[in-house]
């Protein structure tokens, strides 16, 4: 159970008492789930009976600094001042500070000087699981809030549909100072590198590919045409295109399409196909040969920095189709299993739709890979 502490001194009395024998990792994290808290959870799990910190963005207080042990949260504590983090951290002799994901601030372009000062004499390595450290509009969409070229280096964008206090320039100089004091810059696909130095091309030394690793899945074969997506299906992972997909599949008679994940609430994908709901990662295998998925499409309109979907589709051992776009479409031309989409960045949901359809039918005809 955790303990919620509002006495700064008593949170600094549990931070000093913490052990001296190995570095303590700190982790930089938003409070939003999806991929990098995945990722997150795996590193907390794994820290077993070591100390491991966490600084969370975007709750009711600016920060929440979290304490675990055992891989278990024991401790937290809640505030609006940045320099009480930095005070608290301080008293660590030996740390290291993990950039995680810190979405959801409400003034986010002072973030950066706030990683500068708590990660001074100490490793700071950043985990690039979105570009937020390019674009407050992590997934690099430009203002029209649909389809953006994330190759852009300049492109209009607002942020928490406002008119930003910054310019695209400030917010990305901001982040190189931030950035050139890292040891590490991981990224977790080709693409997510080339799409990174693109914009930062003075961190070519600093930056690593590291794969994720994604658990095997075991799966029957099934000669039936269902259209499986994986996920929850919003705005930037496509879920106007997946409701003109429905639309088209409910005229057809070969084709139905299952969603293992939730849907857009704008979108009604009723008819014949299926939503699933919600999903643990170790049920895919199963849910996939629960519905007889034997084709999967990942939707996703962004240039993804490694997409779990696309390679947990991959591991099912299932044709998998994805649009020629970020780590998703690196993953498809990894495989065997992979399919890409020709995909414009002009193209409307309906006739990106029709080329889909189209697409999976000519591979259903021709067995052949696109």
């Amino acid at each position: 159970m955790t303990k919620v502490i509002e006495n700064i001194e008593e949170i600094r009395s549990h931070i000093n008492g913490l052990s001296e024998e190995y570095t303590i990792p700190i982790f930089l994290a938003h409070s939003l789930g999806g991929g990098a808290e995945h990722y997150l959870n795996g590193r907390i799990l794994a820290s077993e009976e070591e100390t491991l910190l966490v600084v969370r963005f975007g709750l009711k207080k600016r920060l929440r600094l979290e304490i675990y042990e055992n891989s278990e949260i024991k401790f937290s504590f809640s505030t609006n001042v940045f320099q009480e983090i930095i005070n608290l951290t301080d008293d660590i002799n030996s740390k290291h500070i993990y950039f995680s994901n810190v979405c959801g601030d409400k003034n986010p372009i002072e973030i950066p000087h706030f990683i500068i000062q708590l990660s001074r004499e100490c490793h700071l390595t950043f985990l690039i699981h979105d570009y937020f450290v390019i674009s407050p509009n992590i997934n690099l969409q430009n203002k029209n809030k649909y389809i953006a070229d994330g190759y852009d280096t300049d492109y209009d964008f607002d942020f928490n549909n406002e008119q930003p206090n910054f310019t695209l320039k400030e917010w990305q100089n901001a982040w190189k100072d931030a950035l050139l004091t890292s040891d590490t810059v991981e990224v977790f696909s080709e693409n997510s590198k080339d799409i990174f130095l693109k914009h930062y091309p003075e961190l070519s030394k600093k930056i690593i590919i590291s794969p994720h690793q994604v658990a095997k899945i075991e799966l029957p074969n099934t000669k039936k045409i269902n259209l499986g997506i994986l996920g929850n299906i919003h705005k930037i992972k496509g879920s106007k295109i997946v409701y003109e997909i429905s639309k088209i599949i409910n005229d057809e008679d070969h084709i139905k399409l299952i969603l293992i994940g939730e849907m857009d609430k704008e979108y009604n994908i009723g008819g014949k196909n299926i939503i699933h709901g919600k999903y643990k990662r170790q049920e895919i295998g199963y849910l996939a040969w629960l519905y007889d998925v034997n084709y999967w499409l990942v939707p996703s309109i962004v240039p993804e920095t490694f997409c779990y979907v696309a390679h947990e589709c991959l591991q099912t051992k299932i044709p998998t189709f994805s649009f020629d776009i970020g780590a998703q479409a690196e993953a498809m031309r990894a495989s065997k299993y992979g399919n890409i989409i020709e995909f414009n960045f002009e193209q409307n949901a309906r006739d990106l739709a029709i080329k889909i359809v189209s697409d999976i039918n000519l591979y259903i005809q021709n067995n052949e890979r696109l």
